[in-house]
């Protein structure tokens, strides 16, 4: 007996048709705009590039202002190094006034100082050294005036004290800066600087143009799910789009004064981080609108899920009902007391806006004419329709039953 597959494999051979092998269907792919991960990796990288620019362009303006473009580094540093200088001469008195001459040891040991000379001139002498001078190094000198009344000293800002003394404190800086301390910090991150001085703007232009194209695929990828072909409403698309941007609003403007108030704060760090967790606040908050916005217009008739556009509805639907209750009414009317009703409304509102205008002219005339503009076509619209059903009661009344009286464009 032959069976099917023997038959098969003789049609095969007879036709000389190699057999054909089974192919199984390639699974579609997720589109990136479907996907979830794409999505949150997108998001990190508006964060990131926004993040960027923004930080090259407060970079940029801070290099304009502090002229690093027109004035050389040796300068700038040179200005930098007296402000740290002067601030290590500060703590060296309070250790010299107050506390003891190893604290000053130590501060000086630690940091790129080579040499440090305090001296006084007046009643009380003070005197005190410090050498840490490598052989071939080249020393910069920075020197201070310090007023010194009684027991306390102050800024040399503070330079009209009555009865102070002056204390002179030099500092030596070499060229090398081998120890890890503001000073090398502060040489370093300049150098980066002028560096980047030029480049930042391509930095700050390619992370403006990369968080642009994250923002473009958040907006096209907002509402798209796996496994849907069609855009689904997401978790808050329920709430009133008016409501939805007061409370954005209110929210943004909480994080910006919370913000302005982190300036007052003593610590530099708690400032940084403030800030810095409030501008991520905006940010999160601002694409979360965005994101619900683009999906509303997807949806269509985003307006429609408004509180604005509900109270105007209810507002056009009374009017309207009050509309068709004013003109049922009159439409059971006689024609002489719809004639009527009509010129009191009109001598109604005439008197109003008469009242509103008192002794403005100008506007009353405006509103005499406007009014004599609608009223007179109204008139002779309706003196043509009476002529109308005249000429057809005449030819009625002549015996002409097949006269039509045209109706189009009669009202009531």
């Amino acid at each position: 007996m032959v069976t099917p597959k023997g038959i098969k494999a003789r049609t095969e051979e007879l036709f000389d048709t190699p057999p054909q092998e089974e192919v199984t269907p390639k699974r579609a792919r997720t589109p990136l705009t479907h996907c979830l991960g794409a999505k949150i990796t997108a998001f990190l990288l508006l964060i990131v590039l926004t993040a960027l620019a923004v930080g090259c362009g407060i970079a940029a303006v801070v290099m304009v202002e502090a002229d690093i473009y027109t004035t050389p580094k040796e300068i700038i540093r040179k200005d930098l190094f007296g402000n740290l200088a002067e601030d290590t001469a500060s703590s060296v008195l309070d250790c010299l006034l107050y506390g003891s001459e190893q604290d000053a040891l130590d501060i000086c040991r630690y940091k790129n100082i080579a040499r440090v000379i305090v001296s006084t001139e007046g009643e009380r002498e003070l005197s005190w050294n410090y050498t840490a001078t490598t052989p071939g190094t080249v020393l910069t000198q920075y020197t201070s005036t310090w007023p010194w009344s009684g027991n306390d000293f102050f800024y040399p800002r503070d330079q009209d004290i009555e009865g102070a003394q002056e204390i002179t404190v030099s500092i030596y800086l070499p060229d090398a800066l081998t120890k890890q301390d503001e000073f090398q910090l502060v040489d370093r991150m300049l150098s980066a600087v002028y560096k980047l001085r030029y480049g930042i703007y391509g930095i700050a232009a390619a992370a403006l143009l990369g968080a642009l194209a994250c923002f473009s695929f958040l907006l096209c990828a907002s509402g798209r799910r796996k496994g849907c072909s069609e855009p689904q409403p997401g978790w808050g698309t329920w709430v009133p789009l008016d409501a939805l941007s007061a409370g954005t609003f209110t929210l943004c403007a909480l994080l910006v004064n919370f913000c302005d108030e982190a300036g007052y704060f003593y610590s530099w760090f708690k400032q940084v981080t403030v800030i810095a967790l409030c501008v991520l606040g905006l940010l999160v908050i601002a694409m979360g609108w965005c994101m619900s916005f683009a999906v509303r217009v997807k949806l269509g008739k985003w307006w429609q899920n408004t509180i604005l556009y509900r109270v105007f509805a209810l507002c056009l639907k009374i009017l309207w009902g009050i509309f068709w209750w004013v003109r049922t009414i009159l439409g059971n009317l006689p024609l002489v007391w719809k004639t009527a009703a009509v010129c009191v409304l009109v001598a109604f509102v005439e008197a109003v806006f008469s009242l509103c205008s008192w002794a403005e002219y100008d506007v009353l005339l405006v509103w005499l004419f406007a009014k004599n503009c609608v009223w007179i076509p109204v008139m002779l619209f309706l003196a043509i329709t009476l002529r109308k059903l005249q000429r057809g009661a005449k030819a009625l009344a002549q015996g002409n039953l097949e006269y039509k009286i045209d109706t189009q464009g009669m009202f009531g």
